[in-house]
């Protein structure tokens, strides 16, 4: 009975520790945040905010949202990192889209052609973000029918051994390594890829 009382009392004393340790961290955090936006928010330049605890991406400029992009699941491999911004040293996917090339002097039976634009539906779902700075953003679909669905689950067992790996290697070089694997609706992946660019700043926020 005593031991029960006694750990009792403990619990009691120290749930306002951890949530004022809690609450401490989380001002910090945002307050870290706002630093990074105002700091992109002073050009007009689109910038990008992967707040992953909320679990949505943000498409800002000067401040104001664009777009919001919902994050289904999401995890980290490796180091964690502070609320900062990166730039976008590269984007990469298997097929890049492109339009049809035509080359002068093909018969193409018309007299007039119309060039293909490229839309939405054009982008790639599925693809790799590479930031300055060592850390990896992974982009996949939910798992919308059988294609995407057997499509993510070969992907899951790849980077389960990929992962690993890398953070082994990198760990033998002395170097960090950090890689997020986030899921989004197949359009808001696309959408997220269409608006990305080398160099588009991300402020990553977990």
């Amino acid at each position: 009975m005593k031991f029960k009382l006694i750990t009792i009392i403990v619990i009691l004393i120290s749930i306002p520790a951890y949530a004022g340790n809690n609450i401490k961290g989380n001002y910090i955090k945002q307050n870290r945040l706002l630093e990074e936006e105002i700091k992109l928010s002073r050009k007009a330049d689109i910038y990008f905010v992967f707040n992953i605890s909320e679990k949505v991406i943000y498409i800002k400029s000067r401040g104001i949202n664009l777009k919001e992009l919902g994050i289904q699941d999401s995890g980290r491999w490796g180091n964690s990192v502070s609320v900062n911004s990166y730039k976008v040293k590269e984007k990469s996917t298997f097929i890049k889209p492109g339009r049809e090339t035509i080359k002068p002097g093909n018969d193409t039976k018309k007299d007039t052609f119309e060039l293909e634009a490229l839309e939405l539906k054009d982008m790639p779902s599925r693809y790799t973000i590479v930031l300055f700075g060592g850390a990896t953003v992974f982009i996949r679909p939910s798992s919308q029918g059988i294609i995407t669905a057997t499509a993510n689950a070969f992907y899951s067992s790849i980077k389960f051994f990929t992962h690993p790996l890398s953070m082994v290697w990198n760990t033998l070089k002395g170097s960090p390594y950090t890689a997020f694997d986030i899921v989004l609706n197949e359009n808001d992946a696309r959408a997220l890829y269409w608006s990305l660019s080398n160099n588009s700043a991300i402020i990553v926020c977990i």
